[in-house]
């Protein structure tokens, strides 16, 4: 990457943070906005003073590859981690849910079966006898 490339990455990353316009970053810098712009342009060389005073004046808000990508994989980590304990809660509750459901069957099945029973007995009980005509 190029010193200019670099250059504009780096204020564009000062805007972004900062909220700073370009020539208050100059001012910031004691610099005209000209000046900053012709040297983010190439009109004027990019010199290693100009960009230890950059360094030195927004070294908060320039970007650190290496801390940016350790930032970045402890926030990916806490994430899995939340999504696991997440995951975790719901597969309980749909399994507390799911035992729930079958015991409701089950009971269900407990009743179909002894009706069953009693309707090949032929001992329906008179109150469970029910007729078309009492149903409407």
């Amino acid at each position: 990457m190029n010193d200019n490339k670099e250059l504009k990455e780096i204020i564009r990353e000062i805007k972004f943070r900062t909220g700073l316009t370009q020539a208050q970053i100059a001012e910031k810098l004691g610099n005209n906005s000209t000046y900053l712009s012709d040297v983010i342009n190439g009109r004027v060389p990019f010199s290693d003073i100009f960009k230890k005073k950059i360094y030195k004046v927004f070294s908060d808000y320039i970007p650190n590859k290496e801390t940016d990508k350790k930032e970045v994989n402890t926030l990916l980590s806490e994430s899995i981690t939340l999504s696991k304990e997440i995951v975790e809660t719901l597969i309980v509750r749909l399994s507390e849910t799911l035992n729930a459901q079958q015991e409701t069957i089950n009971s269900q099945q407990e009743t179909i079966n002894m009706l069953i029973g009693d309707v090949k007995k032929g001992g329906v009980r008179q109150d469970d006898n029910v007729s078309c005509a009492d149903a409407g």
